[in-house]
């Protein structure tokens, strides 16, 4: 009744040099401070349809447009406090959205690495890591994938690299 009669929270907070927190400021200041109350945001911001049209699986952080566009700009704000999207995608266990850095691809460890990850993930093969035909890499959108096993001079060049398991498939 005191507070009321003085004018509200506000005022007598003003008043006596006090700061009044409200929901909203708590919640940002707990999305940059507390990484396990951000993940678990993002993780129910990645459930949602809009973001699951981009990602279906949800394995994927979501790109800085995709949070933008739903309107979390503080998510978007957050993740930039904890070390940007690679950073939080690696923390959190997800890929990341973003590009690879440059020069990522011609680093034949990486092309390497890449094409055995999607090859276990996407491709039922017994005779070992085959290479990925180029359709399979569209299909899956992997372009940047494909791009890394053209600089290393194609498929079969990538395959040799791999132990010259190529599958004999056709180019696609």
């Amino acid at each position: 009744y005191a507070i009321k009669m003085n004018g509200g929270f506000r005022i007598v907070a003003k008043e006596l040099d006090r700061v009044l927190y409200s929901e909203r400021a708590v919640r940002r200041h707990r999305l940059f401070e507390d990484f396990a109350y951000f993940s678990g945001e993002m993780r129910r911001t990645m459930l949602r349809p809009e973001c699951l049209e981009s990602c279906p699986s949800a394995d994927r952080l979501p790109t800085q447009k995709t949070l933008r566009d739903m309107k979390r700009n503080d998510l978007d704000a957050a993740v930039g406090k904890h070390g940007g999207y690679i950073e939080v995608a690696s923390r959190m266990g997800l890929r990341s959205s973003f590009r690879r850095s440059r020069g990522y691809w011609a680093c034949r460890e990486n092309l390497l690495r890449e094409v055995r990850s999607f090859a276990s993930a996407s491709l039922n093969s017994d005779e070992g890591v085959a290479c990925p035909r180029y359709a399979e890499l569209e299909r899956a959108g992997r372009h940047d994938l494909k791009y890394g096993i053209e600089i290393h001079g194609g498929r079969m060049a990538v395959a040799e690299l791999l132990g010259g398991a190529h599958g004999n498939r056709a180019e696609g």
